[in-house]
């Protein structure tokens, strides 16, 4: 009885052994098997829409928008303005996560029907030219990396009652010192009163822009309105960044 005893331990001890040692390869194995990412490996960037229709007035930060009048009666509420402006502000504003720069008064505005809006509109960005940079009111997004930024948006051309256009009124995207990429307009009345609905719609509406970008940077969004126009602008729908391949 003694013997048989003796063997029954010795057969639990190797038994217990032999657990343990399972037990720690198991735990190896998952070890060794498992990844860790690179802290160092860059992160990818991803494509980003802003959009301008469909905001709110609680979108737009509280004080800047004004009455269309005068550009400077602050306002709490929407109320019955369908197109206010943008308060003069040289930092710029946070509108659908891009920024909005304001250095001139009553040049950019928010069109707004059934108290959403449709667009964002600039009026003039006090280019000096169709080749020079958006010099005080623009629309600004930062781009991650190499891409491409295309802007969506509508020409208003000059009407009867205001027939000051230009044959050279020009929306330019812009880094800090060159246009990227630039599309010109004949937004005098006498073009535009010649096509029909079709062609103005062709001509005018439904309108892309699209630069490519090598790198990561500021990308401007600017209206030149034209050699001596009075008249014309943009309405901006919606900024698109897709990042290259």
């Amino acid at each position: 009885m003694k013997k048989f005893k003796n063997v029954f331990l010795a057969f639990a001890a190797i038994s217990a052994l032999s657990l343990a040692f399972v037990s720690c390869s198991d735990s190896d194995d998952d070890s060794s098997s498992s990844t860790t990412k690179d802290p160092e490996e860059p992160q990818k960037a991803t494509a980003k829409t802003y959009n301008f229709a469909g905001l709110s007035f609680s979108d737009f930060p509280a004080g800047s928008l004004t009455k269309k009048a005068d550009g400077t009666t602050v306002l709490e509420e929407l109320g019955t303005e369908t197109q206010p402006y943008l308060a003069k502000n040289e930092a710029g504003v946070t509108v659908a996560d891009a920024t909005i720069v304001t250095g001139n008064s009553k040049r950019i505005s928010a069109r707004f029907t059934d108290s959403k809006t449709t667009a964002i509109n600039i009026g003039n960005s006090n280019m000096s030219s169709a080749t020079s940079a958006a010099a005080d009111n623009y629309i600004k997004i930062t781009a991650p990396a190499a891409g491409t930024v295309t802007v969506t948006y509508k020409i208003t051309a000059s009407t009867a009652s205001d027939k000051i256009g230009a044959t050279d009124a020009t929306v330019a995207l812009t880094s800090a010192d060159s246009v990227l990429e630039s599309k010109e307009y004949d937004t005098t009345y006498a073009t535009y009163s010649t096509l029909d609905d079709d062609g103005k719609k062709e001509a005018y509406s439904d309108q892309t822009v699209t630069a490519t970008l090598s790198a990561a940077g500021d990308v401007y969004v600017g209206y030149f309105r034209g050699t001596g126009a009075g008249t014309g602008n943009i309405d901006v729908y919606k900024i698109e960044y897709t990042p290259a391949e």
